[in-house]
């Protein structure tokens, strides 16, 4: 269907940068789909959201930690927690579902290859820190 003038619309991809080719054009890869494409333009570069990129950091309770991560549908985030049996573990991916604030979530693992079973369990008591919009959250 074609657009005209005054529709609505929203452009969402999960990707992974694949090359930088220069301060205004990525190479990146569709996390969903396997495809390459460029992201040109600093503007639109500038307003991607990063897992990785924090320009500041702020100390948290487990329960403001839960309460935050909860709310991240459609953000990127890096959670640093620790498993079920001890190890620590890190995630980059997205927000899937999650159970109250102190239970568990649901996440997209982004960094596991396509087509593998990417869906992991993140305890909200075992968090240790996350990453999203910018701020490092550090559980105290």
């Amino acid at each position: 269907m074609a657009k005209k003038v005054g529709d609505l619309v929203a452009v969402t991809f999960w990707t992974k940068v694949d090359r930088v080719e220069s301060s205004d054009k990525l190479l990146v890869e569709d996390l969903d789909s396997g495809n390459k494409f460029h992201i040109q333009g600093k503007d639109l570069i500038d307003k991607t959201l990063s897992a990785d990129e924090f320009s500041k950091t702020e100390k948290v309770t487990k329960m403001e930690a839960a309460t935050k991560l909860i709310s991240l549908h459609n953000i990127p985030v890096t959670v640093n927690f620790d498993k079920a049996n001890g190890r620590n573990r890190t995630l980059r991916g997205r927000l899937l579902s999650s159970e109250p604030l102190l239970g568990r979530s649901y996440f997209d693992d982004l960094d596991i290859k396509l087509g593998e079973h990417r869906i992991r369990l993140v305890d909200h008591r075992e968090i240790r820190y996350f990453i999203a919009s910018g701020t490092k959250f550090i559980v105290k």
